[in-house]
């Protein structure tokens, strides 16, 4: 992140096994201006630095960003080329990663994380990567149980600058600086995509809260495999595939199922609104990491060809985006009354997994003594 005091021009150093080289920067900024034009220069800004080569023969073993062409370096990144070694041998890509932005979770929510993160892999989520800032310590015992056994990755986190990284003032900050907020939420987004770019096909930015559920195919693989056979094109010309989404409030389903324990938070809530959000409005997509140059919450921000557009819609009935939140936000109050809860449903879909969904959850509570 860069803030307006440092904007200046930026320079590569690139150290090869008998040489470095300095090359100007590529500085592009993560954000659209038009999100919040009220904004003058006050906050840290998100931006992906490119470092171009002369030659991709040829991979530099470190990198370091100096503001002079040949000036000190203070950090020295190493450059991890075995992902991309490992595809040009194989043209082989693993299907989907879930990218999870800072988890601030002080209070024990580990059942339902257990239960959120076996429902992915059912669906098809191939990985996960998890952004922390600091959880409560089963939660942190359920995330050390995927990594260990290595499905996830956890990333450690804190804000950059003179953002504040004591955990009270830090929630406080979240609250009342929205905007810095979501900037904030692009550095995790973005380090995930380019984490996945040569292990996965499409990257899956939601909260732990949110569900993507395929409804006429059981499972991701197989809804992306039907619309590629319908648009054989679909990738080359659309950088993401958003899906519409909808509200799932605790408050909606007044007799949650009695036959399973509390932390079956999703199979228990089965009432919700009748009515989705508006066209763009709160979706969430499949990324296609050959398609896309940056990525925010919802979509592909920027193409990585200036052919492609940023996304395809996915039509409700082959998937929805199921949104579980404990009440209306207090932004969308008017609407939640004259809209989400004046018209609910039963949504019965994800019943087709109760089964093994169960047993997964079970059998990984039991391992990890919760």
């Amino acid at each position: 992140m860069r803030d307006s005091y440092h904007s200046g021009e930026l320079h590569c150093q690139l150290t090869f096994a008998n040489r470095t080289v300095s090359v100007p920067a590529q500085v592009q900024l993560i954000w659209e201006r038009r999100w919040d034009p009220s904004n003058t220069g006050r906050l840290y800004d998100p931006v992906l630095v490119s470092c171009p080569l002369r030659s991709a023969a040829r991979l530099p073993r470190s990198v370091a960003l100096t503001p002079a062409p040949c000036g000190p370096a203070d950090t020295l990144l190493p450059v991890d080329a075995a992902p991309l070694r490992r595809w040009q041998r194989t043209r082989r890509r693993r299907g989907f990663a879930v990218c999870v932005k800072g988890l601030d979770l002080p209070d024990d929510v580990s059942g339902r994380l257990v239960e959120w993160v076996e429902a992915q892999r059912l669906l098809g989520a191939d990985a996960f990567i998890f952004y922390r800032f600091s959880t409560h310590e089963r939660v942190t015992r359920v995330l050390r149980h995927y990594e260990a056994a290595g499905l996830a990755t956890v990333v450690n986190v804190t804000l950059p600058g003179f953002q504040p990284n004591y955990a009270p003032d830090r929630r406080r900050l979240m609250r009342v600086s929205i905007w810095q907020k979501r900037r904030n939420e692009l550095v995790h987004y973005n380090d995930c995509l380019y984490r996945s770019l040569y292990r996965y096909r499409f990257v899956v930015p939601v909260d732990v809260d949110e569900l993507l559920v395929p409804l006429q195919y059981r499972t991701w693989p197989a809804l992306l495999s039907h619309l590629e056979e319908v648009n054989p094109h679909l990738l080359h010309r659309f950088a993401s595939l958003s899906v519409r989404h909808v509200y799932f409030f605790d408050n909606m389903t007044r007799t949650p199922d009695p036959s399973l324990p509390e932390h079956f938070h999703m199979l228990r809530h089965t009432e919700r609104s009748a009515n989705l959000s508006g066209r763009g409005v709160s979706s969430k997509s499949f990324v296609s990491t050959r398609g896309a140059l940056t990525v925010f919450n919802h979509y592909a921000l920027e193409p990585l060809y200036p052919y492609m557009q940023h996304e395809v819609r996915v039509v409700p009935r082959q998937a929805l985006l199921h949104h579980y939140r404990a009440s209306c936000p207090e932004e969308l109050t008017v609407e939640c009354r004259d809209n989400y809860y004046r018209h609910t449903v039963s949504d019965t879909s994800l019943q087709r997994y109760r089964d093994q969904l169960v047993r997964a959850v079970n059998d990984t509570m039991r391992q990890l003594g919760l």
